[in-house]
């Protein structure tokens, strides 16, 4: 008889009092469902990386010190970011960011607002502060290192090599790759819908479609589609400032979007210490 695998989620797992763990047999566990296990931590992660096109080996740190956090008592803390705006979950991984360079920075100084956690800390409904992770920086760097190599490595490995590559590929922030349709009022098209016409008529390109939110009893009248590339709207568009799609027998028009919201900047924040720095660098280079 097969031995029983018990695969335990570690958020759920927490003997209070003792702080102790059950954690699953990872390498027992096939990729596709270790991947399907931590689907909103790699849910956050596109987000970072893709949506809001950050750094991906910094972004995979960001992640890791937020699933230390649950583990201090945050719970839910990165399906709750999750369920924020893109322009608030930039906020958050911005104050990550700061407590990152806090923990592995030994000459860390907190001296100005660009160093204020307190959205994070009143999000996570907890008495965090720069002060107590500098204290336990030891044990902190000790659990994230642990919680990048057994979890983040292997459930995000995939969408940091495809954000990498993306840049390599010089394909740029979303808004640069992404067309806006609008659709006829009284022929209602799904994002289904758009998703399949893109994909076959034009190869797979489609990355995600952020449908314009309506009530229930409405149909959304425009919708933002992120593609693969840069190029790909040009093939698209070939040259044309706008044209026009027929979905179904439904028509659609399509241009290239503009943007009229600033980009989202990260915090102005203390130089990168040499410790993370070198974590980085194992990360975009294993």
């Amino acid at each position: 008889m097969a031995k029983e695998i018990r695969y335990t989620c570690p958020r759920k797992a927490r003997i209070h009092g003792a702080e102790k763990y059950r954690w699953y047999h990872k390498a027992a566990i096939r990729n596709e469902d270790f991947a399907l296990f931590h689907k909103i931590d790699r849910d956050l992660y596109t987000l970072l990386v893709l949506n809001l096109d950050r750094d991906a080996a910094e972004s995979m740190l960001v992640v890791a010190l937020f699933l230390w956090l649950e583990r201090l008592g945050c719970q839910n803390l990165v399906f709750n970011i999750l369920s924020s705006p893109l322009v608030v979950i930039n906020m958050y991984a911005d104050e990550a960011v700061v407590c990152l360079k806090c923990i592995y920075d030994d000459n860390f100084v907190s001296s100005s607002t660009s160093n204020d956690i307190s959205m994070l800390r009143a999000f996570s409904k907890s008495d965090i502060s720069l002060h107590f992770l500098h204290d336990n920086r030891a044990n902190a760097i000790e659990c994230i290192n642990k919680i990048m190599r057994d979890v983040c490595d292997r459930a995000l490995r995939d969408i940091m090599e495809r954000a990498m590559q993306r840049s390599v590929n010089g394909e740029g922030h979303p808004d640069d790759r992404t067309m806006f349709v609008t659709f006829s009022k009284g022929y209602p098209v799904s994002d289904t819908e758009v998703k399949e016409f893109f994909d076959i008529a034009f190869g797979e390109c489609v990355e995600s479609i952020q449908m314009q939110e309506a009530p229930p009893d409405e149909q959304p009248l425009f919708a933002r589609v992120v593609l693969s590339s840069g190029q790909k709207v040009d093939q698209i568009l070939n040259g044309a400032e706008k044209i026009k799609f027929a979905i179904n027998g439904k028509h659609v028009w399509g241009r290239k979007f503009v943007s009229k919201r600033p980009r989202f900047p990260t915090a102005a924040v203390a130089p990168m210490p040499q410790q993370l720095a070198n974590v980085l660098s194992s990360l975009s280079l294993n």
